[in-house]
């Protein structure tokens, strides 16, 4: 998201030249794809028992977190 709001920038003061409308439609899409994995990121759950964490495996299998997790190499 930082590098898509830095490219919308750089079009704006009109540093790219002739390229300011394509770089500030790909600092869009960048801004546009990560507010979006934002939103839809998996939600964490942690269960304790007795004080104790407690490993439930990988309950929230569904194919958007494996497709999340495949970009962000999140584990």
């Amino acid at each position: 998201m930082v590098v898509g709001g830095l490219l919308l920038v750089l079009a704006y003061l009109r540093l790219a030249g002739p390229f300011s409308g394509v770089i500030a439609l790909v600092g869009l899409a960048l801004l546009g794809f990560g507010f979006l994995t934002w939103l839809l990121r998996p939600r964490r759950s942690d269960a304790y028992w007795r004080g104790r964490r407690v490993d439930l495996g990988d309950l929230a299998s569904s194919w958007w977190v494996r497709l999340y997790r495949a970009i962000y190499r999140d584990s």
